[in-house]
C-alpha cells in the first residue's frame, strides 16, 4: 500500500491518505492526489494471502498512519486529528476469478476496514473517510440501462465479493464517511503489471501485429471509462467527502466489441487480427442510464483517449515490452 501525507499541512489539519492496491486504478489515484497538493509518499507491504504476515503488517500500517498524522506511533492512541482517508482499490482477483481466489481478498479487506474503524472510534477529532472501489459490471452483469433503482444481482464470485465488501463497509459502526464507487469497464495506458482490458489489449496486439482473442460477441455491449477520470473523482472524495454515498462512474455511452475493434483499427490505420472465443461466459451486455451518474462526474471522449494510449505506447515503447501486465479481453 501507499501512504501519502501532506507535505505542509496547516496547524491542526494534518491529512493522510492510505491507498491499498496500486494497480491500474490505485496508481492513478496516487498520481491524482500528488498532483493536487505536495505530499510525501511511503510504501508499506501488505500480504493478500498470508494471514500470519498480514497481522504484523497491519500493525505497522497503523503505526505509520499515526505518525503521518503527527501522533505517537500507536494507531489507537487518542488525540489524533485532521483528516484520514482509506482508498481500497486492491485485489488480484479478476472478473472470472473462482470462489477460493476471492476469499482471501475479503479477509484482507476486513482487516483494513477494522483498522479504519479502530482509528475513527479512538480519535473523535480525526475525520475518517473510507473509499471503496467496487464494480458495476460485476454487480449488474447482464442488465441494460442500469439506473438508480436497479438491483445488484452478481452472477460470479467476483461480483459477490464486491457486494459483500460494500455490505461490510456500510455495516461498520465507527463514525466515518463511507464512499463506494461502482465502476464500468476501466481502461488506461499500457503498463507493466497492470491488468489490460479490451482496449489496451487490442491496441498492444495491433501495434505488434499479433492476434487478439476476445471472449464475447461482436455485438456485446460494454461501457468504458477512462482511469484518470475515475482517479480524479476518487481523489477529490478522499480529500473532502464527509457523507455516505454510493455512486456509479460510467460513460453511459455503450460501445459494442465491434465498435471498439473498428475504433482501434481507425487509430492504427489498418486492420487488426482477432479471434473470438467460443466461451460465452463473458458475452452479456452491461449498460448504464445517463441519469444514474452523480453530479460533477464527467467522462472524457473515448476516441481521444484511445489515440493518447496509442501515442504513449508507441513513443514510450510500452507496446513492445515482452513482460507485460495481465491480459483480459
Amino acid at each position: 500500500m501507499i501512504l501519502l501525507r501532506s507535505a505542509d499541512p496547516a496547524p491542526g489539519a494534518a491529512r493522510a491518505v492510505a491507498v491499498f492496491g496500486i494497480g491500474l486504478i490505485g496508481s492513478a489515484v496516487v498520481a491524482a492526489l500528488e498532483a493536487g497538493s505536495p505530499m510525501h509518499r511511503t510504501a508499506l507491504p501488505l500480504s493478500w494471502d498470508e494471514g500470519a504476515h498480514r497481522a504484523g503488517e497491519m500493525a505497522e500500517i497503523e503505526r505509520g498512519i499515526a505518525a503521518a498524522l503527527g501522533g505517537p506511533r500507536d494507531g489507537y492512541a487518542g488525540g489524533l486529528g485532521g483528516r484520514l482517508a482509506f482508498v481500497w482499490s486492491a485485489g488480484k482477483a479478476g472478473f472470472s476469478a473462482r470462489e477460493e481466489e476471492t476469499a482471501g481478498e475479503l479477509e484482507s479487506f476486513r482487516a483494513v476496514l477494522g483498522v479504519a474503524e479502530g482509528l475513527a472510534s479512538a480519535n473523535p477529532e480525526l475525520e475518517v473517510a473510507f473509499c471503496l472501489v467496487s464494480s458495476a459490471g460485476g454487480l449488474f452483469e447482464g442488465q441494460r440501462a442500469v439506473g438508480q433503482f436497479s438491483r445488484a444481482s452478481p452472477r460470479r464470485p467476483y461480483g459477490r465479493l464486491k457486494l459483500r465488501q460494500e455490505e461490510l463497509l456500510f455495516g461498520a459502526r465507527a463514525p466515518m464517511a463511507r464512499r463506494v464507487y461502482r465502476l464500468a469497464s476501466v481502461y488506461g495506458h499500457i503498463a507493466t503489471g497492470h491488468r489490460r482490458g479490451l482496449i489496451p489489449t487490442l491496441l498492444r496486439d495491433g501495434i505488434r501485429r499479433e492476434v487478439s482473442t476476445i471472449t464475447g460477441r461482436m455485438d456485446t455491449l460494454r461501457d468504458f471509462v477512462w482511469v484518470e477520470d475515475v482517479a480524479g473523482y476518487v481523489a477529490r472524495d478522499a480529500r473532502h467527502a464527509r457523507a455516505d454515498e454510493t455512486v456509479l462512474l460510467a460513460s453511459t455511452r455503450p460501445s459494442s466489441v465491434y465498435e471498439i475493434r473498428t475504433l482501434v483499427e481507425r487509430v492504427l490505420g489498418r486492420r487488426i487480427y482477432v479471434t473470438y472465443s467460443t466461451d460465452a461466459s463473458n458475452a452479456e451486455d452491461v449498460t448504464f442510464s445517463s441519469a444514474a451518474v452523480p453530479d460533477g462526474w464527467r467522462a472524457t471522449d473515448l476516441e481521444s483517449r484511445v489515440r493518447e494510449i496509442h501515442r504513449r505506447a508507441v513513443g514510450g515503447g510500452a507496446a513492445f515490452e515482452r513482460a507485460g501486465g495481465r491480459r483480459s479481453a
